[in-house]
């Protein structure tokens, strides 16, 4: 290229008389069609060289156009594909033909594939970029979804944002539930007595999620011991002037499972 740009910059000088009095017009042409690449490729003129040979005109990119052609294609490119930028994008500008290919370079890759996952955690409260694979390819990215283990983690953090678990282990608390996943039938447990304990005066930690709940059609319910110690709770509350314990209290089952308590000094049946 640099050999070409010299040859066009050594032409004899058309004002000389006696050589080449075609050149003026040769030069002239020469000029007029680089300004015209230079223009479509909206480039400097400067970057566009000639070279008058036998054959005909052959037209190139120096050193200062190709740079700038480059730097549009990669801008272009990385405009049509997601989580792609200019900084991301091989232009490949062949200057003798005064073209391009564009494609995401090959270091580049992992950087485009992070940038899709933390954009696409950033639409999910519940997501991490690290719950995401992402193939990226030369033309951007090819796919963009959860992983396996990724969804498992996301369905962790959401359930421990929607039940009364401090924790979920995304392993082995939670079961495939049609498309999704929810808690097993352990952590499920775990889950109703914690939300007991936080609803009725009953002590942190204070039930046993399996010797303590009982299997309801709605979920689970409390077995009679803790069921007599909420309800005596409440009915020395509203008794007022009499002091009601566990063995006081009467409990009837409804139809729907649930548990009815009543008032009976000495019952407890």
């Amino acid at each position: 290229m640099t050999d070409q740009t010299d040859r066009v910059d050594r032409l004899p000088d058309p004002a000389n008389p006696g050589v080449d009095t075609d050149k003026p017009t040769s030069r002239k042409r020469q000029n007029r069609t680089a300004r015209d690449v230079a223009e479509e490729l909206d480039i400097d003129r400067e970057g566009v060289g000639t070279v008058e040979r036998i054959r005909g005109l052959d037209v190139f990119l120096r050193s200062e156009g190709s740079q700038q052609f480059g730097q549009d294609v990669a801008a272009d490119f990385a405009s049509e594909a997601d989580y792609v930028q200019p900084g991301d994008v091989a232009p490949n500008v062949d200057a003798d033909a005064i073209s391009a290919s564009p494609a995401v370079a090959a270091g580049r890759r992992d950087d485009v594939a992070a940038r899709a996952r933390t954009q696409a955690a950033a639409d999910d409260e519940f997501a991490q970029p690290g719950d995401f694979a992402a193939e990226v390819t030369d033309r951007g990215v090819a796919s963009l979804g959860f992983s396996e283990s990724g969804r498992r983690r996301r369905a962790g953090r959401a359930l421990e944002a929607q039940t009364p678990l401090a924790e979920v282990d995304p392993a082995a608390d939670l079961e495939q539930t049609g498309e999704g996943f929810g808690l097993d039938d352990q952590a499920a447990r775990r889950s109703a007595a914690r939300g007991f304990e936080d609803s009725t005066p009953l002590a942190q930690g204070a039930l046993d999620p399996q010797a303590d709940l009982r299997d309801t059609d709605g979920g689970f319910g409390l077995a009679a011991g803790p069921a007599r110690e909420v309800a005596a709770e409440r009915l020395d509350d509203e008794l007022g002037n009499v002091s009601v314990a566990p063995d006081d209290v009467d409990l009837t089952r409804a139809s729907d499972g649930s548990f009815e308590a009543s008032f009976s000094q000495g019952g407890g049946n």
